[in-house]
């Protein structure tokens, strides 16, 4: 969570999975990174 504070940008989104293993391997943790990449996607384009 430091490490958002050091980033050059504001709108910086810190996602925590308390119950995620090492991988994200779980169907929602996957669903959840392909969100998340669909968003960035959709903000660069």
């Amino acid at each position: 969570m430091r490490l958002t504070e050091h980033l050059p940008a504001d709108d910086v989104t810190l996602s925590l999975i308390g119950d995620g293993d090492h991988r994200l391997s779980r169907p929602q943790d996957i669903a959840l990174i392909l969100r998340s990449l669909e968003g960035l996607v959709d903000r660069v384009v």
